[in-house]
């Protein structure tokens, strides 16, 4: 890397790096570094909590790489590295440039989050980068149109958290008692319930496996959904922000605390089958509302409605 590029990556990054807690601007430009040096790809777009500004103790670095393979194969889904020398833990999703116009609009996956909120902190130097909504200047919750996100995501999102919530149960019988994995199985429930319900008021979600964030953003759509179950999670709560970090994959480790996943999973439990019960009858709800109002509302294109 020139040392044009060098400086020119730098600006990007502290561009894209906003909020009122962002990441070590030296650590995350040896990520991205390490990123592109690694993957030669056509662009990257930096995403997750260093983009938002909410870069904590354990936070990781997220990063999505656009690349075409020279044999023009599908790249591997997702990979996560250890930088070398500083250790910071480097989350990277591949996506294909020729699929990433049309991934971006499918809401409820990862690529939709992305392209949202994410901001592109490289392309290289003979690629048109495909923009995000971000780098466009245009209001994710603006861009939400008919017809780009599908009624069919919301609904196996909410399908999940109902499946995750059966798996969580079903790893803490008496047989099997993994508590660890149940505690994993609960934080997906929430993580996926709360998501589903974003897609169905047809609003974006942050890519994030924070499950205070995503229901202070629940909490916050027009009709000020709050979720039953979930009515106690309110105020700082040390517990919540363990249960969080299974989401991440790696399941408990020593940095988390000294939380015992047994008492955590029985502290949840019961709000994750009040919500995942919740949002089985609520997410179809919501759909079918909103599109009775599509039908019942004037278009400028359309005229009245029939």
């Amino acid at each position: 890397m020139t040392a044009n590029e060098r400086t020119a990556l730098t600006t990007a990054l502290t561009n894209a790096s906003r909020g009122l807690n962002p990441p070590p601007i030296a650590r995350l430009r040896a990520a991205a570094e390490h990123v592109i040096k690694r993957t030669q790809p056509d662009q990257v777009i930096l995403f997750g909590s260093a983009a938002r500004g909410e870069f904590g103790e354990h936070s990781d670095f997220d990063f999505l790489v656009l690349r075409r393979a020279p044999d023009r194969t599908p790249p591997d889904n997702a990979e996560k590295w250890t930088h070398p020398e500083t250790g910071d833990s480097i989350d990277i999703i591949f996506e294909d440039p020729d699929a990433a116009p049309t991934n971006r609009w499918l809401a409820g996956t990862v690529e939709a989050a992305v392209f949202a909120v994410g901001a592109t902190i490289y392309p290289a130097g003979d690629q048109v980068p495909i923009p995000t909504l971000r780098d466009s200047g245009v209001d994710p919750e603006d861009a939400m149109k008919e017809g780009k996100y599908e009624r069919h995501k919301a609904l196996d999102m909410a399908r999940r958290c109902k499946s995750n919530f059966s798996n969580a149960e079903d790893a803490v019988k008496p047989d099997n008692e993994d508590w660890h994995t149940g505690c994993q199985r609960l934080q997906e429930c929430f993580e996926k319930g709360l998501k589903a319900l974003m897609i169905a008021h047809g609003r974006p979600f942050k890519y994030t496996h924070e499950i205070r964030s995503l229901l202070n953003d629940v909490r916050g759509t027009s009709v000020k959904e709050n979720p039953p179950g979930l009515d106690g999670f309110n105020g700082a709560d040390a517990d919540l922000k363990i249960l969080s970090r299974y989401g991440t994959g790696g399941g408990y480790d020593a940095a988390q605390g000294a939380a015992d996943p047994k008492r955590l999973f029985e502290k949840f439990h019961p709000a994750a089958a009040e919500f995942a019960a919740y949002v089985q009858t609520r997410v179809p709800g919501l759909l079918d509302e909103h599109a009775r109002l599509r039908r019942e509302t004037p278009s400028k294109n359309r005229g009245p409605a029939r």
